[in-house]
C-alpha cells in the first residue's frame, strides 16, 4: 500500500474505532483499545474501506493513487 493509501485507511480505521467506542459505550459495552478493535475487526475495515473508499475508483499508476474513472 502507497503513503497515499495507507494515510487514508489509518484516518478511516481512527474514525471507525472511535465511532465503535461511542457505540460501545451508549450499550454499557467495554471499549476496545485500538489494537484490540483492529486485530478483531481486520478483514471487516480492509473490505468497508475498499468498498468505501475505493469501490468506485479506478487505480492511477501516473497519478500513484485511485481516480474517479470517466
Amino acid at each position: 500500500m502507497n503513503s497515499y493509501l495507507l494515510g487514508k485507511y489509518n484516518g478511516y480505521v481512527h474514525k471507525m474505532w472511535t465511532d465503535n467506542c461511542y457505540e460501545r459505550e451508549a450499550y454499557g459495552e467495554a471499549i476496545l483499545s485500538r489494537d484490540e478493535y483492529c486485530s478483531q475487526n481486520a478483514r471487516f475495515l480492509e473490505d468497508k474501506f475498499y468498498e468505501d473508499e475505493v469501490g468506485s475508483k479506478v487505480w492511477s499508476a501516473e497519478q500513484a493513487k485511485y481516480c474517479t474513472a470517466i
